[in-house]
C-alpha cells in the first residue's frame, strides 16, 4: 500500500514540480481611430492607424499603451464628433496583417474616409 501511494505521489509530483514556462509570448498589435459616429456625418472622416508592432507585454501591461494611444488620438482628432481609439491585438503577425488589411479595405470602400498612417512616440 505504501509503495502504491509513493508511486502515485511520484507521478503527480512531476507535474507540480515542473517549472512554469516564463517565456514571454509575442503579441502583435496595431492601433486605429475614426469618428465614433461616422455614419451621422456627411463631412470627411479622418481615420488614423499605426503599423503592426510586436511586443511581449502582457494584457495588463498593454493597458498603459492603450491609454497613450487614446491620449494621442484625443490630441489629434480632426473629426467633428468624438474619435474612437482602439488597440487591436493578435497572436500571430499573419492574423494582424490580415485584420489590418481588412480594416484598410473597409476604409477604401468609403470615399469620405481620409486614411492617415501615424507613428506616435511610444
Amino acid at each position: 500500500m505504501k509503495a502504491l501511494l509513493l508511486l502515485i505521489f511520484a507521478y503527480f509530483y512531476q507535474f507540480v514540480g515542473t517549472p512554469v514556462n516564463d517565456t514571454p509570448r509575442k503579441v502583435y498589435y496595431f492601433c486605429t481611430s475614426r469618428a465614433s459616429n461616422w455614419t451621422e456625418t456627411k463631412d470627411k472622416v479622418f481615420v488614423l492607424y499605426t503599423e503592426i508592432k510586436e511586443t511581449t507585454l502582457s494584457e495588463d501591461q498593454l493597458k498603459p499603451l492603450a491609454k497613450k494611444w487614446g491620449a494621442y488620438v484625443d490630441g489629434n482628432c480632426k473629426n467633428e464628433v468624438r474619435c474612437s481609439s482602439d488597440l487591436n491585438t493578435y497572436a500571430s503577425s499573419e492574423q494582424a496583417e490580415k485584420e489590418l488589411e481588412k480594416f484598410l479595405q473597409y476604409c477604401k470602400e468609403h470615399p469620405n474616409f481620409e486614411v492617415i498612417k501615424v507613428n506616435p512616440i511610444e
